[in-house]
């Protein structure tokens, strides 16, 4: 058999056709990368004045049943709480818990309803303000085009146009909770203060417990101390006595009520969440330990990256409270937190961190599924199945990505302090 060598030429020569082509292409996106991020801002700006305009209007002013439809229902329950009519007896309410109407009294209990709304949507703009400066501190952005490109996405995203027009709790929600964490980072000095401050604001996240809960972990693991999480628990039961206290039912009743209303809204939502997985896989009857299962392996995760970075942490805690349990769109918002996180990494540049191209991509899919019309999540079944498995599909990844990622330099930290050792 004859044996060709290759010829050194022809390989030198592909080599540098293939450089030629990356160099090209590396040319054509510096040179188009502002043009292409203008662009975006642009088609952005429109999509967020639109969505901003309309859902503050819905909030404000829509007469019609879709006019902060939430807002109202809130409104009703908190009336209804402390006159002590039947709360969780009315299968179109949300069944917060008891602390939760306790917790909502200033905003909706001493106004009528038309004052509420404008209280309502008061509140809303600084809250979004404040995560809006808030997240653009946490991603470093130090160009006008990068905090420009955040602020509107972060303007324009379904769920955070859904949850102003709705008078949904999101917003508020998902800022305590960043603002929690952040006060009791390890590394910030440790203060009966800061401590108390860090757990009136979780105490106000768990208004809603479906959303706040899997962020339990984080504030009870990552501080490494456990004031923060006495001082919460605490204060969450002092609300619990004061609310169960306005009723006349036996505290068991009450519980049992609430307990049962979850368990038929949860049953009978739609979309991506752990009991309709289970319920498709034929296992209904194994929903609620299949949600302390849940909810236990992000515990025994979270104790296992206590020190890794807090966005990672956020960011697979974020995508966990939105499977766990049933959510609606505007729920949606959680997705935000592991977005901020894929962000971070893909920020590192190929040569900093390998993943950095991989966390781009999955930031880009990200931010497309949030700026996509909210109406497809809403149609009839089978029409709604493309958007809901396309969107279950991206948040996985997310999620696989982002526990991957966490392993990798969890491993690399040890590698490197090991050598420092030797």
């Amino acid at each position: 058999m004859i044996h060709i060598a290759p010829n050194p030429q022809s390989k030198n020569r592909k080599m540098k056709e293939t450089s030629f082509g990356t160099t090209k292409i590396h040319f054509w996106w510096t040179e188009h990368t502002k043009t292409i991020i203008i662009l975006i801002i642009g088609v952005t700006a429109i999509i967020a004045a639109v969505r901003m305009g309309y859902e503050f209007w819905r909030l404000i002013s829509m007469t019609g049943p879709d006019g902060a439809i939430d807002l109202r229902l809130r409104y009703n329950e908190v009336l209804s709480w402390f006159s002590g009519q039947t709360v969780y007896q009315d299968p179109s309410r949300a069944g917060y818990a008891p602390a939760s109407y306790v917790m909502l009294w200033p905003f909706v209990g001493w106004l009528d309803f038309r004052q509420v709304r404008w209280l309502w949507a008061a509140t809303s703009a600084l809250a979004l303000g404040g995560l809006i400066c808030l997240v653009v501190k946490e991603i470093g952005a130090k160009t006008t085009l990068e905090r420009s490109f955040w602020i509107l996405m972060l303007l324009s995203v379904y769920p955070v146009a859904i949850t102003i027009g709705n008078g949904q709790l999101g917003i508020h929600i998902i800022l305590a909770i960043i603002g929690c964490v952040l006060i009791l980072l390890p590394e910030r000095k440790v203060s009966f203060g800061g401590d108390l401050l860090a757990a009136v604001l979780f105490v106000f996240a768990l208004t809603k417990l479906n959303f706040t809960i899997p962020f339990l972990w984080v504030v009870l693991l990552v501080p490494g101390r456990l004031r923060p999480i006495m001082l919460t628990g605490l204060g969450y039961g002092a609300l619990t006595l004061l609310a169960v206290s306005m009723r006349s039912e036996p505290v068991w009743i009450l519980f049992s009520d609430f307990f049962h209303m979850t368990s038929e809204l949860v049953n009978r939502q739609s979309g991506a969440h752990l009991a309709n997985f289970m319920t498709a896989l034929g296992l209904e009857e194994w929903v609620s330990l299949g949600s302390v299962v849940f909810l236990g392996i992000l515990g025994i995760w979270v104790n296992g990256n206590r020190h890794a970075d807090l966005w990672i942490l956020l960011g697979v805690s974020g995508i966990v409270a939105r499977l766990w349990t049933y959510h609606r769109m505007y729920d949606d918002i959680l997705i935000l937190l592991p977005m901020i996180a894929l962000y971070r990494v893909a920020k590192q540049g190929y040569q900093v961190n390998r993943g950095s191209g991989i966390a781009g991509i999955l930031f880009v899919c990200g931010w497309i599924g949030l700026e996509m019309p909210g109406t497809l999540g809403r149609m009839s079944f089978p029409w709604n199945l493309p958007y809901d498995i396309g969107q279950t599909i991206i948040w996985s990844a997310m999620l696989v990505f982002l526990i991957i990622y966490a392993r990798q330099t969890k491993r690399a930290t040890v590698v490197e302090q090991q050598g420092l050792a030797s």
